[in-house]
Parts: C-alpha cells; structure tokens; sequence
C-alpha cells in the first residue's frame, strides 16, 4: 500500500488541534515560517505522524521560494535548502521538494499576492505566447543556471545528507515559471548528474501543461515515472488568480 500524506499546510495557527494521530497518519510537511514549524514538528511528535516529505523551504524564513535560475539568489537559496535537510533528518524524512526556478529579470518574486500578480503581468507582455518563452534566451539561460545550482548543491550536502534526495516540482504553464513540461525534468536529471533527484510530479500542474502546450497528458506522466519519487495529488489549479484566464492563456 502507497501511504497517502496530508500537507500541514491546512494545519496553521488554532487549526493544529486537529492534528492529530487519528485524523492523519502521514503528512508532508509544508513551507512553515520559523514560528509555525516547531510546534507542529512537536504535534507530529507526540501524536505518532510519520513525516513522508518536507515541501521547502522548511523553515521558511523569508516567506520565498528558492530561485535557483539566478546566480545573485544561490548563497541565501542553499542555507534555505540546507535548513530543510536538517528539518528532513529531524523528522526522520528521505525527500524536500523545491521549486526549480523562474525567469524573473530580478532576483525574487514580491511576497503579497495582489503586487505578485500585477508583477507578472507586466513581464507576460514580452512574449507573445508560452511557446516563445521556453525557446527564449532568457528561459535557457535561468535552466542552466538551476542545473548548476543544483549539482553544486547535490556536492555539498553528499556528506552529511547523501541519503536525502531532491525532489524538483513542476510548476504551472506560466511566463516566468520553470519546469513546466515533464519532458525537460529528464534533461536536468541528466546534466546535473545525481541519483538523489527525482521529481515531484505535481498532477494538477501537469495537466494544465498537457492542456496549454496541447501534449498528451497520459503520456507526458508515463515519460517520467521512472523518475518520480514523490506524487502531489490536489491543488486548486494554480490558485484563485486563474479564474480570469482559461487554462491554455498564459496570463496569471
């Protein structure tokens, strides 16, 4: 039987009452600030839970995700990713899920949701369609720089955390996004050379993929199941900013 976690997302602030051993028996452990995460790694303690996988960063103490595709973010995204090592072996978990990278023209996606938003519709305008930006310079040159990221990373954590793998989240067919395709996840696998990363096969996001690149879904999933170590199963589709685009637009 595959266990099934519960993220501890839902689980922030009065909401850690419930839980607890017999509402859940596994969860990942979800992108905590510092405040947050210690008292729900000691809920998980005393109530029995086993920790399956962290989603990073874990703490997180800026509140950002790990930009892996520019260089001026490497020193601040490594102590982040470092931190979810220690966290994984606190909790006695083999996987920490990240995202790969976006392609940003700065260094950081804005915190709130509403200057987020409005941020990435200003950088939609200088391609005309998703297609246009996988095949940019821009595009390009954010993967290889997440590849070199990642296999410095992969180096340094050997000693200490070589049994704990990397698991890379493909992310929703949006400008300024990485890893949208499936098929580009066996290409970074392959030049960054480590057999502690695996994929994060984040379902919902692949289906919008299949459906805005026009791509076979079932076959886009069967490419890479040698691959994958970790399934995410439910998410709202990207959030409540796609409800003002279809979901083969690229818009947010």
């Amino acid at each position: 039987m595959v266990p099934i976690a519960l993220s501890t997302s839902i689980f922030g602030g009065e909401r850690i009452r419930h839980l607890t051993r017999e509402n859940v028996a596994y969860v990942e452990l979800s992108s905590h600030k510092p405040d947050e995460l210690q008292p729900i790694i000691k809920k998980i303690r005393d109530e029995g839970i086993q920790v399956l996988g962290i989603h990073g960063p874990a703490p997180n103490i800026t509140g950002e995700h790990p930009n892996l595709g520019n260089p001026a973010c490497f020193n601040d995204d490594f102590k982040a990713i470092a931190a979810s090592f220690d966290t994984a072996r606190q909790t006695g978990c083999r996987f920490v899920t990240i995202h790969p990278f976006y392609v940003l023209g700065t260094e950081r996606l804005p915190k709130e949701d509403e200057i987020k938003f409005e941020f990435l519709r200003r950088l939609q305008s200088r391609f005309p369609s998703l297609e246009a930006y996988l095949k940019s310079d821009e595009y390009r040159t954010a993967k290889d720089n997440a590849i070199n990221a990642l296999g410095e990373i992969m180096r340094r954590t050997e000693g200490e955390f070589g049994d704990i793998a990397i698991c890379l989240e493909n992310l929703n067919p949006r400008i300024t996004y990485g890893l949208q395709r499936l098929s580009e996840f066996r290409e970074i696998r392959e030049r960054v050379e480590s057999n502690r990363l695996f994929l994060d096969l984040d379902l919902p996001h692949a289906w919008l993929a299949a459906t805005a690149y026009g791509l076979d879904f079932d076959a886009e999933v069967k490419s890479v199941t040698d691959l994958t170590a970790v399934l995410s199963l439910c998410q709202n589709h990207g959030g409540i900013y796609c409800v003002d685009r279809k979901y083969n637009e690229s818009s947010p």
